[in-house]
């Protein structure tokens, strides 16, 4: 495993560093250094490791370097110097204890800052009224007209509190959607199962075919990097990565799924743009619960048509077992797995439909055969167009 993520992780050195991810190219870095301690190779693994560390710590990022001291002390371990492997074991420690402080103390501090800017809104108000009073006093005559001065100013500033307060809440709402969604394209079970899959080549002595499907899998987290820095991709791209992602897929299936991508010809792609990596969560849903608990031939079509002047219609079919039978399998496993990438992508439409004043609609349907048995699922995405 260490030699397979050493043939993964290296190409993606000067990669990660031309896009200019520090956290990314830090986390590559220590995990490669993680990937030369389990082979024994310990001097390269201490430089990597270091060099790791220095970047999370030059740009802040306090996860990677608790990352850095914990793979430190393992690489401290297996060279026998114990002493020093538990240094950098109590220094991973004291960092996070530190995180851990740090966001509680923000906490509090966030929970005083609430406290005083209530408290001084109400003294703000009591002023107002008191002033009300004082000028209902001394000047009866004026007293409509400086009230609704009075009025307009304090709802006018209201209303521009609560504007910016949403604004900076679905600013934060919309990047955490972005985090997760590139979380949920470069899940574990997925880089495991490629990994393995590549893996399985080398022993076979398929070193073309190795070659080949490593490529593409370099190529595909390339364009996942790339399209989660990106609001919107167009369609064209977006087809593009989503033929990537199955042709490692489909490595995992003996390359016996039929996928094909079908395209209306009075459209063109590279003119459509939508979210960046939408499609991925469905079709990952499709090989996940519908075809692979299903024997027999196995296939997966993607059509694209124009619905209207301002939506595209994507559908994508699966003969899979029905999602009767996949949910059935679900409960059975051991592993349950969430498809938490769809309720993401939902949600990063609902987003993109809503900026540009137009709706979208994802319906999933049940195929059925003539005599009643399921043959399959057909999701229907109807996506705003720019």
């Amino acid at each position: 495993m260490p030699y397979a993520a050493l043939v993964l992780l290296e190409p993606l050195h000067k990669e990660s560093k031309d896009i200019g991810d520090f956290f990314i190219t830090s986390s590559i870095f220590i995990n490669t250094g993680w990937a030369y301690t389990k082979v024994g190779e310990f001097d390269k693994a201490d430089q990597f490791i270091q060099e790791g560390l220095e970047m999370a710590q030059n740009h802040n990022m306090p996860s990677n370097v608790v990352a850095g001291y914990q793979k430190l002390s393992d690489l401290e371990r297996e060279r026998g110097n114990f002493k020093e492997a538990y240094a950098y074991f109590k220094k991973a420690s004291e960092f996070e204890k530190e995180i851990s402080s740090a966001t509680n103390l923000r906490y509090m501090n966030d929970v005083i800052v609430r406290y005083e800017a209530e408290k001084k809104n109400n003294q703000i108000s009591v002023l107002a009224k008191e002033n009300e009073i004082v000028r209902l006093r001394l000047k009866k005559n004026q007293t409509t007209l400086l009230v609704s001065a009075l009025i307009v100013g304090l709802v006018a500033s209201i209303l521009y509190i609560l504007y910016r307060q949403y604004q900076n809440k679905n600013e934060k709402r919309v990047l955490s959607l972005e985090q997760n969604m590139l979380r949920s394209q470069m899940n574990p079970h997925f880089l495991f199962n490629s990994l393995n899959s590549i893996k399985l080549y080398i022993i076979n002595n398929e070193q073309k075919n190795a070659v080949h499907y490593l490529n593409k899998f370099s190529k595909l987290v390339r364009k996942i990097l790339e399209a989660s820095s990106q609001r919107e991709i167009t369609l064209a791209e977006e087809l593009e990565t989503i033929e990537l992602y199955m042709n490692i897929e489909n490595i995992r299936f003996s390359n016996e799924i039929d996928f094909k991508i079908t395209v209306d010809e009075n459209l063109c792609p590279s003119n459509i743009k939508i979210p960046s990596l939408a499609l991925q969560p469905f079709l990952e849903n499709s090989l996940w619960h519908g075809l692979s608990p299903k024997e027999g031939k196995k296939m997966i079509h993607l059509n694209v048509k124009r619905k209207s002047q301002n939506h595209v219609s994507i559908e994508i079919e699966d003969n899979g077992v029905g999602r009767g039978a996949a949910e059935a399998n679900k409960e059975n496993r051991v592993l349950k797995r969430k498809s938490v990438g769809i309720r993401i992508t939902k949600e990063r439409l609902a987003n993109f439909s809503k900026d540009y004043q137009n709706k979208f609609d994802v319906d999933i349907v049940d195929l059925f055969n003539t005599d009643g048995s399921p043959k399959g699922t057909k999701v229907i995405l109807d996506i705003p167009t720019i």
